[in-house]
């Protein structure tokens, strides 16, 4: 958190303190204040580093850096490698991998950087005579900025697969986003924007690259946890960590062993005597899960529903000083599979670049829980944003290119909308990156045969190469399980549809008895003053999702969850 003025007061200070009392590091001039907490393996600084010209400079990073190479010289950045970066009149950041804002500064100027992909994020709005900034809009909003949702820009967010700008969801604050820089002076900002996010020339395979991104932290004695699910993409990153000797790394499993994902990944370590540890904690008590709750959705930013708090809540047991967590997230990108539905289902309308006729494709709605001028407001705002997105790109493109388009708009839309609030939630408890969204990765990708990445070609090939015997065990998608030999998603369908045909599918328990421990809380919530009063609301549709399914109608247990993610996060911010 962050404030430029013509004069910082003692009040000023006094105020920031009271919602931030610890911090790891603190800056403070007659018209600059900034603190920065969290993890110090997380979070790095110099606040006063001697430049070549004898002036001074200082910076702080928030994330993980790390560097462009492949091959042995890839590494995770270190302050003496920031400080090298930021000794350049002008540092360019594209080309760094990781996912990090930062901040620099001198006695006469401050810059602000968001990574090429924008994971990480900066928000920035003028309160009185101050400017001020933070990684979270809570904060911004703690210190008196008075803020609301721009329900326009939130409505890809709530309707659609994911928010398509990146514009900021919050009045009055502006975003920065994808590989934006921004200039601050005591009066004045300005936020430059490239027109593209940046991927690197590269001369390596995908299977060089995904091989170096997954393993080049344990040459600096860092002990690789892989999280492993009954998914492709995690199998991968475990086909090449069995070629590591074991004791440079291990297996995070999450969830209730009973879940197909947890199944498969149990029968794997347990073959292959992997090393793991097992995270499935009780469900808290009362108190404990709203605690816990009111903490994730501040991160999340309403891309995840409420009770993911519990399921996702322990990564800080995975934390230790030369701990570093990767997952599969994003591995998708090399399966061509995102926005299939509009591909295959809406081809017509893709082609006509009609974006009332392409959003039908596009919508995955949370629950159905605001009236009817807001929710025709947040249908515009989807319209608007998928309008914007593909103006980009011309008409001739999406004729010859269209499979490869969708992989940049969910490059350039996903991670930052949707992987990017979880992220920076997990930086507060444990290093952490992201092989599959790697600048390096996704170019890889992108110069790879798109007939050797659709259905998941390549993924099995490269599983089947490198550690063959990992093909003997089923994959799981969405709790389906069937034959890892299966390729395509229509066949996968068939199956689940058999599953649930003969009884046989799998019914995740834990989301239910999350919400029916809060049911007070629940009841007391939606009866408050704050709630009924809030005028986007629909209070009859609020009431009747709560009352259905405490009385057993289990399936509102998702529009439940939903609705207590955007509550309790507007409560927050609002």
């Amino acid at each position: 958190f962050g404030i430029v003025s013509s004069d910082i007061t003692p009040d000023v200070v006094s105020k920031v303190k009271k919602f931030l009392p610890d911090s790891l590091y603190t800056y403070q001039s007659q018209n600059t204040y900034i603190v920065c907490g969290g993890l110090k393996e997380t979070c790095l600084s110099s606040l006063k580093m001697r430049n070549k010209d004898n002036t001074y400079k200082s910076w702080i990073v928030c994330g993980i850096g790390i560097s462009p190479e492949t091959g042995e010289q890839k590494h995770v950045l270190t302050t003496n490698d920031w400080d090298a970066i930021f000794q350049q009149s002008e540092p360019c950041l594209d080309t760094i991998e990781g996912h990090f804002v930062a901040l620099v500064w001198n006695k006469n100027r401050m810059m602000g950087y968001v990574d090429s992909r924008g994971i990480r994020d900066v928000y920035i709005a003028k309160h009185k005579q101050h400017i001020i900034f933070s990684t979270r809009f809570d904060w911004l909003a703690r210190f008196g900025l008075s803020c609301s949702i721009d329900f326009s820009r939130f409505g890809s967010r709530w309707l659609a697969f994911n928010q398509f700008s990146h514009k900021s969801i919050v009045r009055p604050v502006e975003r920065l986003g994808p590989g934006a820089r921004l200039e601050m002076s005591e009066d004045h900002y300005a936020i430059h924007r490239p027109d593209r996010i940046h991927l690197p020339h590269i001369n390596q395979s995908l299977d060089t690259v995904i091989s170096s991104l997954t393993t080049f932290p344990v040459r600096a004695g860092y002990t690789i946890i892989t999280c492993l699910s009954g998914g492709v993409d995690s199998r991968v990153l475990l086909s090449i960590l069995l070629s590591v000797p074991r004791e440079l790394w291990k297996v995070c499993i999450f969830g209730e062993r009973h879940h197909p994902d947890v199944a498969v990944a149990h029968r794997i370590v347990n073959d292959l005597r992997l090393p793991y540890i097992h995270l499935d904690e009780e469900i808290p008590e009362e108190s404990s899960i709203v605690q816990r709750m009111r903490i994730f959705v501040i991160h999340t930013q309403c891309v995840s529903p409420a009770t993911d708090a519990i399921r996702l809540g322990s990564y800080n047991q995975m934390y230790g000083s030369k701990n570093i967590v990767i997952d599969g997230a994003f591995g998708e990108i090399m399966r061509r599979t995102y926005f299939n539905r509009l591909l295959m289902s809406g081809k017509n309308a893709l082609l006509s670049g009609s974006a009332q006729k392409i959003a039908p494709y596009l919508r995955s709605p949370r629950a159905d829980i605001f009236n009817s001028d807001v929710s025709q407001i947040m249908h515009t705002g989807l319209v608007e944003d998928i309008s914007a997105l593909w103006q980009k790109f011309p008409k001739k493109d999406w004729i010859h290119s269209a499979e490869n388009i969708l992989d940049l708009i969910a490059i350039n839309t996903r991670l930052s909308n949707l992987f990017g609030p979880e992220v920076s939630r997990l930086d507060h408890v444990v290093l952490n990156y992201m092989p599959f969204a790697q600048p390096s990765f996704l170019t890889a990708v992108l110069q790879s045969p798109l007939q050797l990445r659709k259905n998941g070609h390549f993924s099995k090939a490269y599983i089947k190469k490198r550690k063959h015997i990992l093909t003997k065990y089923p994959l799981v998608k969405n709790t389906v399980t069937y034959p890892f030999v299966m390729f395509h998603p229509v066949l996968i369908r068939l199956v689940k549809e058999l599953q649930q045909l003969f009884g046989v599918s799998y019914h995740d328990s834990v989301q239910i008895e999350i919400l029916k421990k809060l049911e007070t809380f629940i009841r007391d919530i939606v009866s408050s003053k704050s709630t009924r009063s809030y005028a986007p609301y629909n209070i009859e549709k609020i009431d009747t999702i709560i009352d259905k399914f405490f009385h057993g109608e289990y399936d509102y247990a998702d529009d439940v969850s939903w609705w207590l993610s955007f509550e309790l996060w507007r409560r927050h911010v609002c």
